[in-house]
């Protein structure tokens, strides 16, 4: 069988201490792991196994049972070779299963421009989902019960559901719905309509800024390496709202236009 995880996060002191997660997350979720995950069964990864390089709290995925495919998130910044040697079987940055017919892109990251039947992704600790024109099914561990997900037959028949009612009906998948995914949670520590007021504003400007600047990064502006290279101190404050939507936009368009007289210039000398 296959399972679903994301977002674990081992060692990230800051979730507990900003009651983000429960003090007892990272035993929740080795208990769960352990309690549904057999050792010939495959759990995929969507990323962000710890936010440390702390061999020894990263070692711990050694002893989880399960052959592992690990999808990097922005977190898991070593090599391949590191985290197989940790005890992950494979590392990619994404991976396509067809499951009951139904074509699933697994990302760290929602990819918004996918050309498959639906995303699958972490990243947003959250079920929030943009709707632009595309199918997504978020994971977060937060109000999906700390748990591995089963793709089992149940898990089939919802996505069959899911897919079926957003193609034909055009409705787009509830909260609820995303949430009856994953395992109901003893305690919800927030509910995800007052998601901004639980966590704070920094934290809600984040998510959207982060939103943003993945949609922006997806854009055929954005297909070029020496922009991106360029732009990363841009995108780090306006991730962090060290400056406004405004200022990214311009700032970017400088950056464009820099990059479009460099490869002018690179052509002219060629």
């Amino acid at each position: 069988m296959f399972y679903i995880i994301t977002d674990t996060h081992f060692g990230h002191e800051s979730l507990k201490t900003s009651g983000l997660r429960p003090k007892d997350f990272e035993e929740r979720i080795i208990n769960n792991w352990l309690s549904s995950v057999a050792s010939d069964d495959t759990i995929i990864h969507l990323g962000d196994i710890g936010i440390t390089n702390d061999e020894n709290t990263l070692r711990q995925i050694r002893s989880l049972t399960g052959r592992k495919i690990l999808l990097r998130g922005n977190h898991d910044k070593n090599s391949s070779e590191y985290y197989m040697n940790l005890g992950i079987d494979f590392c990619c940055d994404e991976m396509v299963l067809t499951v009951a017919g139904i074509k699933i892109l697994f990302s760290h990251r929602p990819r918004y421009n996918h050309s498959y039947d639906i995303n699958i992704h972490g990243h947003h600790h959250s079920i929030y989902y943009p709707n632009v024109n595309k199918l997504f099914l978020p994971v977060a561990l937060e109000v999906m019960g700390y748990a591995p997900i089963p793709i089992d037959k149940i898990f089939e028949k919802k996505l069959i559901g899911l897919v079926t009612r957003y193609y034909q009906l055009g409705k787009i998948p509830t909260p609820m719905e995303i949430k009856s995914f994953g395992k109901e949670p003893l305690l919800v520590l927030r509910d995800i309509d007052a998601f901004g007021e639980r966590i704070g504003n920094h934290h809600a400007n984040l998510r959207f800024n982060r939103t943003f600047f993945e949609l922006y990064s997806q854009t055929k502006d954005f297909d070029n390496f020496i922009l991106r290279s360029k732009c990363l101190q841009t995108k780090k404050d306006f991730i962090h709202s060290r400056i406004s939507l405004t200022q990214f936009k311009i700032d970017m368009e400088n950056i464009k236009k820099s990059c479009s007289m460099y490869s002018k210039s690179q052509i002219k000398s060629n």
